[in-house]
């Protein structure tokens, strides 16, 4: 109030309090974000700044949030955050708060190479990470021991390690704070085994019988991969667990180079230890001799010149040497006349020579004129009459026997007969060797086989052929997938078969080849194959005529890793469960192996009753879980024991519901789809057999099988109750 007493206007200020200071935390990261958070303070703030560095990213929030997520930032990079609270003219600022993002993981691990003690490995750098503080951290981990390093490299010589031993290998990124990325995987690498000792080999006429001992770090778990080949031949191969070896079937007189590598459970082989061995020579055969009359004395060789390779022939006479001769069939001259030798001819080669073949041989009497003897007009005359007997015994056999309804169609391209007629049809075609059958397997030798095979001939896909007789046609053949861009890549040595139900019933393949596996059970992978059948054994008659395309464990076949399950081993097959897993869409798949032990190359089984059995333990699995899939069936070519299994299940199914049998058409229509199917004229009769015999045990009147299928129990797959003494079943 004044001094004069008149009231003055009243004025109001405000006056705004300093905010409190709020310290922020980073909750939350990844590699390209931070997330800060923060408490909401007392009393009145009006907005918040938030300051990032290095970034020098300034954001301005309304006093509602509480949290914000800094985003596009560099992985494995520290940033610093301040807090500023503001409220009118006034502001608190916090400590920086310091944290970082994650690094980026480095891209997919390489396997360069692989010692006896170490495993040299590469992997992509990480990318976008060019400024940052970073390094790896490697891990490798067996069932022994784990080790780690760290290291700025992309490449690493892993050393110091055990040999034939698997380790698991890992990598990640760590950069600022520590912070780790994700972890990279490679699994189960395996170093060489040492190599094997003390080899040496033992030859004889055919066979090389090969001996070593184990390596020093011999494993339980320990194979031996056995190759051999001749000059410029193709190498053949077995792998064995014992330390001895019988190689069989080679020539006389060769010389073999053969490798001897151990061998882990995972495939991974060892140094090759090699050793050349030449086979003994073959001695000759039918070594005669003759001394004849003149006036010269002189003894005339013959032989048949013996089997494999030969550098000559010595020549002893009475324990005198005479001079190697190029030839077996040698006259020797210079002796006595009326005088008795005893003759030695050995085959000389580039091994040791052939065991000693002897004889007595007499020199003749010398006269001025010989008479020769002529005994080839007889020879002629009783061969002309064996000709003539043969003839007509053929004429006889052949006289018109009664009438059977056989339904010729389309130029012989089936030979239709009813169930009621076939046993007649039978014995008429069974007579004189099988004459009948034998006569309709020749008219079935050129079918199908004009169709082209262009695939099967390109030069890249040439050594994926077991045989070079044995190619797919272009037309049905089964095409993968291309992976590496190359046309060849869909190749594979098999082709789609006609069943009884579908047109793609089944798929026929060779057995796969060392450089195949992959590719077959990328197949099975593509094809959704969950039957497989495989009717030859790895090895027969010492010889490789299927690579074991699985392992008692786990094996890596490039994307697929296949795990064995289960296992039962019965007299005549053996029955696996596989785990099939795609290591790109972690997808695993079931699939059944039905191995059949008890069929012989170009052959056929014991009885007919084996294959009926097993034709229907296949059959049931496939009805259960192969409707919408093909069936995968091999032997080693993948036409003969192969075609001859896919034509008794569709002849299986004619019988019963046409009433038919046509084991022609079936052929016939095999052999369009892949050349050579029913490979032989014994195989093509067996079928025949086979359903003779299925349709007297349809009729009760099949008395002479006996044969019961009592032991292939494998879950609930097996021989029903009450099943035909023949193993028939009916569908």
């Amino acid at each position: 109030m004044a001094a004069n007493g008149i009231e003055g206007q009243t004025v109001c200020t405000s006056q705004y309090t300093k905010p409190e200071t709020v310290k922020p935390t980073i909750s939350g990261h990844s590699n390209s974000s931070i997330t800060v958070t923060w408490m909401k303070p007392k009393g009145n703030v009006e907005r918040y700044s938030l300051y990032l560095t290095p970034n020098t990213a300034i954001q301005s929030l309304n006093s509602l949030n509480t949290s914000y997520q800094f985003e596009n930032l560099s992985a494995g990079r520290a940033y610093s955050v301040m807090l500023t609270t503001i409220s009118g003219p006034f502001n608190a600022s916090s400590e920086l708060v310091t944290n970082a993002t994650l690094p980026n993981p480095p891209g997919q691990i390489e396997i360069l190479n692989k010692t006896t003690s170490s495993i040299e490995t590469q992997w992509i750098e990480a990318p976008l990470m060019t400024g940052a503080n970073f390094y790896y951290l490697l891990i490798y981990t067996s069932s022994q021991q784990s080790n780690n390093i760290n290291t700025t490299n992309t490449r690493m010589n892993i050393s110091s390690l055990s040999s034939g031993t698997s380790y698991n290998i890992s990598v990640k990124t760590v950069g600022e704070l520590e912070f780790q990325s994700e972890t990279i995987y490679v699994y189960m690498v395996t170093t060489r085994p040492l190599a094997v000792q003390e080899l040496t080999v033992t030859p004889g006429e055919t066979h090389i019988t090969v001996n070593w001992t184990n390596p020093p770090d011999y494993k339980n778990s320990y194979k031996y991969f056995l190759s051999w080949n001749q000059t410029n031949s193709q190498m053949q191969n077995c792998t064995v667990t014992q330390t001895m070896y019988n190689i069989t079937n080679l020539e006389p007189g060769q010389c073999y180079s053969i490798y001897v590598t151990t061998e882990t459970s995972d495939e991974t082989r060892g140094a090759p230890v090699m050793i050349t061995k030449c086979t003994n020579a073959s001695p000759v055969k039918i070594l005669g001799c003759q001394g004849p009359n003149d006036n010269t004395a002189q003894i005339i060789l013959s032989c048949t010149t013996p089997h494999g390779q030969h550098t000559g022939f010595q020549m002893i006479v009475n324990g005198n040497n005479i001079s190697a001769t190029a030839s077996c069939n040698y006259t020797i001259s210079g002796l006595n006349h009326n005088t008795i030798y005893n003759v030695t001819v050995i085959t000389l080669s580039h091994g040791n020579p052939s065991i000693p073949v002897y004889r007595e041989c007499s020199t003749g009497i010398p006269i001025t004129t010989i008479a020769v003897g002529v005994s080839v007009a007889v020879f002629l005359i009783l061969f002309s009459v064996l000709i003539a007997f043969i003839i007509y015994w053929k004429r006889l056999a052949k006289k018109e026997s009664p009438d059977i309804q056989i339904e010729s169609l389309r130029a012989k391209v089936s030979v239709a007969v009813s169930v009621e007629d076939f046993e007649a049809y039978y014995k008429k075609q069974r007579a004189d060797s099988n004459c009948g059958f034998a006569e309709e397997f020749e008219d079935l030798k050129v079918v199908g086989t004009a169709q082209s095979k262009l695939h099967a001939l390109n030069v890249e896909n040439k050594p994926k052929n077991r045989y070079n007789n044995v190619l797919p046609y272009d037309s049905s053949r089964v095409k993968l997938s291309i992976l590496h861009g190359s046309p060849s890549d869909d190749y594979i040595n098999a082709n789609y078969m006609p069943g009884y139900n579908s047109r793609k019933e089944f798929i026929a393949a060779q057995g796969p080849l060392p450089t195949t596996v992959n590719d077959f059970w990328r197949m099975i992978w593509e094809k959704n194959v969950q039957t497989l059948v495989m009717l030859t054994r790895c090895n027969e008659q010492g010889r490789v005529k299927c690579e074991q395309y699985w392992s008692s464990g786990t094996k890596r076949c490039d994307n697929i890793i296949v795990k064995a399950t289960s296992e039962i081993t019965l007299e005549d097959w053996t029955l696996r469960d596989f785990d099939i897993k795609n290591v790109k869409t972690a997808e695993t798949r079931a699939v059944r192996h039905f191995h059949f032990t008890a069929w012989p190359d170009h052959g056929v089984p014991e009885t007919t009753e084996l294959l009926i059995s097993f034709r229907h333990l296949v059959r049931e699995h496939m009805n259960q879980y192969s409707k919408h899939s093909p069936t995968v069936v091999h032997c080693s070519a993948g036409v003969g024991r192969t075609g001859t299994f896919i034509a008794i299940d569709r002849l299986i199914f004619q019988i019963e519901r046409e009433n038919t049998v046509d084991v022609f058409g079936i052929v016939h229509d095999l052999r369009m789809h892949r050349p050579l199917m029913v490979q032989t004229e014994d195989q093509y009769v067996f079928l025949n057999q086979c359903a003779l015999d299925i349709i007297r045990s349809r009729t009760g009147t099949n008395v002479d099988l006996i044969y019961q299928n009592t032991a292939a129990i494998y879950e609930n797959i097996g021989p029903k109750k009450g099943a035909p003494k023949n193993g028939y079943h009916n569908s």
